[in-house]
């Protein structure tokens, strides 16, 4: 969520075409991955258990 709220707000902010914008809005979403690559051995932790007892 956070990854569009910046893109809604580079579009608002700027109508044009500009290079530093575009950059930024490819780089949004490398913090969202790097989280989401974070909370998967979190995960397997917390959930791994309980699944082998089956």
């Amino acid at each position: 969520m956070i990854d569009t709220a910046v893109e809604d707000l580079c579009r608002h902010v700027r109508l044009a075409f500009d290079a530093m914008i575009g950059r930024e809005k490819d780089m949004i979403p490398e913090p969202v991955l790097v989280a989401a690559i974070a909370t998967a051995p979190i995960g397997a932790f917390t959930f791994l258990p309980h699944l082998l007892e089956c």
